[in-house]
């Protein structure tokens, strides 16, 4: 594959576009839900020297197209609700360029699996199959950037990632 992953799946967060390289621009993520991660979320995320972290709860996702079923939208719960779940993105600005991007669904491990899984297929259509397989994942590279794929983690979450 000789294009960019960034280019081929045209990812946008909140309709923020995901360009990896990208330079920070604070005001534009604000307009697109993306906040910084405050004190305990560093604590916890650990980010490396020069590394910020921004993130968005309850996030929207889409890719290729932007149709409703390359979309995934947070189903909040309700109570006693088993298709509920939720979403969060995380953006990584190494020295204020955008090195990299998780998306994760979480709540539901069966669900998880299911739209990431879907979203998966959609992915192979685009560009093909994975370089690289594994049960728990799938990836792919091109260039400098990665795209890896895991339908259902160890936390019951699914997770995209692309990064440099």
């Amino acid at each position: 594959m000789s294009e960019i992953l960034d280019k081929i799946l045209n990812i946008t967060l909140n309709g923020y576009l995901i360009r990896l390289n990208r330079n920070l621009d604070i005001a534009e993520l604000k307009q697109h839900d993306i906040d910084k991660v405050g004190f305990w979320g560093r604590l916890m995320i650990k980010p490396d020297y020069g590394e910020t972290v921004f993130w968005s709860k309850n996030a929207t996702l889409s890719l290729i197209d932007n149709s409703p079923q390359n979309t995934i939208r947070p189903m909040p719960a309700k109570p006693k609700d088993r298709q509920a779940y939720t979403t969060t993105a995380f953006l990584s600005f190494r020295h204020d360029v955008l090195r990299g991007f998780t998306f994760q669904v979480m709540g539901s491990s069966v669900l998880a699996r299911s739209i990431i899984e879907k979203l998966e297929e959609t992915i192979v259509q685009s560009i093909g199959e994975a370089s690289s397989s594994d049960p728990g994942h799938r990836k792919w590279e091109s260039g400098d950037q990665e795209l890896i794929v895991v339908p259902s983690g160890a936390r019951r979450n699914g997770y995209i990632h692309l990064f440099t």
